[in-house]
């Protein structure tokens, strides 16, 4: 099994797969980890919160694609970082919106931070 781990400055760590990655951001006082797994399993922890759910498994599937396709991304440095973190941004963000939308008696919107 392939298997890759990438540091992008100090926030943020991404171990790649051959079907699944984990996200790392270190945040002032705790973490937020997500692994995304392409048959749509979705782990999210935010220090001790932790979500568990099933995804669309060709919205994980392009998650993945799309964090993998910045990773070997030809481009400048700093401008690769910056698009990984931008994507997995959003991505965080796509994970959330769709969990609350399915689990509306969890607002866990409260635990995300920019």
């Amino acid at each position: 099994m392939y298997y890759e781990t990438m540091r992008i400055g100090s926030k943020y760590s991404i171990s790649k797969g051959d079907d699944s990655i984990t996200i790392v951001r270190m945040m002032h006082d705790y973490f937020e980890k997500v692994y995304i797994h392409k048959d749509g399993y979705v782990n999210i922890t935010m220090n001790r919160f932790s979500v568990r759910f099933s995804y669309p498994r060709h919205l994980s599937m392009m998650s993945i694609g799309e964090i993998s396709e910045i990773l070997e991304y030809e481009g400048k440095r700093y401008m690769r970082d910056s698009m990984l973190i931008e994507r997995i941004n959003r991505m965080l963000y796509d994970l959330i919106k769709y969990y609350h939308t399915n689990n509306p008696s969890y607002d866990i919107a409260n635990y995300i931070t920019p």
